[in-house]
């Protein structure tokens, strides 16, 4: 691990740069999504309703994306003909699934 830490410094202008290492861990990544978004009276979104790696902040970029799906699917039951209950799930379960997978 020395050895990367050393040529990444080395890449940023920092060769030979002193440093000690105070903590290091393993990361492990997990993609994990609901069978389901919607509960009763309970609309799932971001990352309760599904969990993505940060890598390319996409667990960001899902719950924007779901808040956004269901802020007009919401305006569209409470003006017009909509079911309180799709909310937008298909279209939902899809991106959080296909940001899981790759």
């Amino acid at each position: 691990m020395k050895q990367r830490i050393d040529a990444q410094l080395a890449m940023i202008g920092h060769a030979g740069a002193k440093w000690d290492m105070d903590w290091s861990s393993v990361y492990s990544a997990r993609a994990l999504t609901l069978p389901d978004y919607v509960h009763g009276r309970v609309l799932f979104t971001g990352d309760a309703a599904h969990m993505l790696p940060i890598f390319g902040v996409r667990g960001a970029n899902t719950a924007f994306q779901d808040a956004q799906s269901l802020a007009w699917h919401l305006a569209f039951v409470l003006k017009g003909p909509g079911r309180a209950g799709a909310a937008g799930q298909p279209q939902r379960r899809a991106r959080g699934r296909g940001a899981r997978d790759h």
